[in-house]
C-alpha cells in the first residue's frame, strides 16, 4: 500500500494515489462567497463577481461607490450586486433613464394645458377658467359648478 501526499488518496488498488476534490466533498476553506476550484493535489478560493478578498474571507464590493447608475437613478447596493432604479417620473432600466412625458396621460383638467417638465408636470387653466389646473372653472362660476373632466 503506498502512503499518499497531502490532498491526494489510495486509489482502490492500494497501489497508486488520486486526487480528492476537496471542492466536491466540502472539505475546502472557501467563503460561501467564493468559488472553489479544485487543483491537482489542492484547491483555490476565488471570491465570486461583487465581492473582494482572498477567497477564504470575502467582502461585500460597495458598487455603488463607482456611480454605475444613470444620475436620474438611484442605486442600492446589493450583497454581490447593486440595483438601479430611474426616480419618480423617469423610465429607464437605471442604468438609463428617461424622461416620462406625464402629459401624454391627459392628467390636466380639459380647460388646462399640460407642460412637461424634467421629472414632472404642470397644469395651468387656460385663458377665461380659474383653478389648479387639476380642476377648472368658468370665471364668475361658483365652485360647486365646477366642471371636471372625470365627471363627463
Amino acid at each position: 500500500m503506498c502512503v499518499c501526499e497531502d490532498g491526494y488518496e489510495n486509489d482502490v488498488d492500494g497501489f497508486s494515489c488520486v486526487d480528492i476534490d476537496e471542492c466536491s466533498l466540502e472539505l475546502d476553506s472557501c467563503s460561501d462567497s467564493a468559488d472553489c476550484t479544485n487543483t491537482a493535489g489542492s484547491f483555490t478560493c476565488t471570491c465570486k463577481t461583487g465581492y473582494s478578498g482572498n477567497g477564504t474571507v470575502c467582502v461585500d464590493i460597495d458598487e455603488c461607490l463607482a456611480s454605475p447608475c444613470d444620475p436620474l437613478a438611484t442605486c442600492s447596493n446589493d450583497m454581490g450586486s447593486f440595483t438601479c432604479t430611474c426616480g419618480d417620473g423617469f423610465t429607464g432600466d437605471g442604468l438609463t433613464c428617461q424622461n416620462i412625458n406625464e402629459c401624454d396621460n391627459s392628467p390636466c383638467h380639459q380647460y388646462a394645458t399640460c407642460t412637461d417638465t424634467v421629472g414632472s408636470y404642470t397644469c395651468a387653466c387656460q385663458s377665461g377658467f380659474l383653478g389648479n389646473g387639476i380642476l377648472c372653472f368658468v370665471q364668475g362660476f361658483k365652485q360647486t359648478k365646477l366642471e371636471n373632466r372625470n365627471t363627463e
